[in-house]
């Protein structure tokens, strides 16, 4: 196992960020959410990220996330930015700043480019960060379905054996996340996209995933999580098919808009996504009420 396995532990969440009629951030709310999470067993966050809707914000709000976070979390919970900028250099001025303000790491995507990027340029991003930030834990995210790039294995071979400080790989692509835990769990903490692979992820040996719906079932995720360490995997495997139909709505829309419009109706003032995220049509917030109800979440 990495020397690194547990530098994050059991379950995380890309937290949602709930914004006021004027787009501006609500901290209120954005405290009284984590403080809740943290009771709820979640022991690290990743603010900023997609469900975030980190990337409509500027330095100064994501720099604002990053330090509430810290300050509600304290020694109880890690927090690990999301430095998504349009650039490498955009994106590195992010990772400096959540090294400034204290956070323990960052999950580092390749920026896209929508034409994408070949070898050289893949890992000239990665590095040129690394280079940049000493002794500030990285995780190299790979998500080709955002990215139109794929992170070659003999490239995180590269990385890893020039920089110490990346420490983890965090992998989207299910057909490689066995591969990816068989090849490098021996030097960096694997972890899959979301908790829809939970159940195989800790079958591996992953010890901590990131969760979309942490945002809403914290306390159900941890207990699934608790039961598969304890060796009550029949336990885990039933909780986690009762709450699997919540999985699936992310087949209705993006995960700002399905997890903001479930916080709307368990009562949190999170405000609408940011276009083009939008509020959910009709038919659709029908189908996700359908589920809340069946799941007794409202």
């Amino acid at each position: 196992m990495s020397k690194n396995e547990n530098f994050l532990e059991k379950i995380g969440v890309a937290n949602a960020t709930p914004i006021t009629n004027n787009k501006n951030l609500n901290e209120n709310e954005y405290r009284r959410h984590i403080k809740w999470m943290i009771s709820k067993g979640i022991r690290w966050f990743h603010p900023t990220a997609v469900t975030g809707e980190g990337m409509a914000f500027g330095e100064k709000q994501y720099r604002r996330m990053l330090e509430i976070c810290l300050e509600e979390t304290g020694d109880v919970a890690k927090v690990m930015a999301y430095p998504a900028g349009g650039t490498t250099d955009e994106t590195l001025k992010l990772t400096q700043t959540a090294k400034e303000v204290g956070a323990h790491g960052a999950i580092i995507m390749m920026t896209p480019y929508f034409c994408g990027s070949d070898h050289d340029g893949i890992y000239l991003h990665f590095s040129h960060i690394a280079e940049s930030v000493s002794e500030f834990p990285i995780y190299l995210y790979n998500n080709p379905p955002r990215t139109g790039v794929n992170l070659p294995f003999d490239m995180v071979e590269n990385l890893i054996s020039k920089f110490d400080h990346i420490i983890g790989f965090k992998q989207v692509d299910l057909g490689l996340l066995s591969d990816t835990y068989n090849r490098f769990c021996e030097r960096l903490q694997v972890m899959p996209g979301n908790e829809i692979s939970l159940l195989m992820t800790m079958g591996l040996g992953c010890k901590s995933i990131i969760s979309l719906f942490g945002n809403v079932i914290p306390e159900e995720l941890t207990r699934i999580y608790d039961f598969f360490q304890k060796g009550e995997i029949e336990k885990a495997r039933k909780e986690y098919f009762r709450i699997y139909p919540l999985f699936e709505l992310l087949k209705l829309a993006d995960p700002p808009s399905i997890v903001k419009y479930i916080l709307k109706r368990l009562d949190w003032d999170f405000g609408e996504a940011f276009y083009p995220s939008h509020p959910l049509p009709d038919k659709k917030a029908h189908l996700v009420d359908q589920v809340l109800r069946n799941l007794n979440l409202t």
